[in-house]
């Protein structure tokens, strides 16, 4: 999952480079999470209205393509906006497979039970990520 992984740590070392103060580098860190919190209520409505399949692999793209243009800004500015359609693509690609697991699910209890075992296995998926680093991390640093 390249949302917390590989990329958190290293996105404040890659928006000093721009010149980015520590506001600055907390504002491109927020701004995923603030567009993926503003588009969340329009993703059931989108996939109405354009099917899940095609939402899902409009998010996926969106997150290609931001996940590109942000390797290659040119400045802070471009990293903010690159980074935030990245969020949007984030929660467009997470929505149909929230959905589909309700779906498959069947009544209202075991609906929950499956919702909450695909938030167990994204946690997991985050904590293993952030762990393997604070682990590489610790592991070069000289004793």
């Amino acid at each position: 999952m390249l949302v917390l992984g590989p990329v958190l740590p290293v996105l404040g070392v890659y928006a000093a480079t721009f010149g980015a103060g520590p506001t600055q580098i907390g504002a491109l860190v927020a701004m995923f999470a603030l567009m993926r919190l503003a588009t969340s209520p329009f993703c059931g409505r989108l996939g109405v209205r354009f099917g899940e399949r095609r939402v899902l692999v409009a998010g996926l793209l969106l997150c290609a393509v931001s996940s590109a243009l942000t390797a290659f800004a040119g400045f802070y500015g471009q990293l903010l906006v690159f980074r935030s359609l990245g969020g949007v693509g984030s929660v467009l690609s997470r929505y149909p497979h929230w959905r589909r697991a309700g779906e498959c699910s069947g009544r209202l209890r075991r609906r929950r039970r499956a919702a909450g075992r695909l938030r167990g296995v994204v946690d997991v998926d985050n904590c293993s990520a952030n762990t393997k680093e604070l682990i590489d991390e610790s592991a070069s640093r000289p004793a």
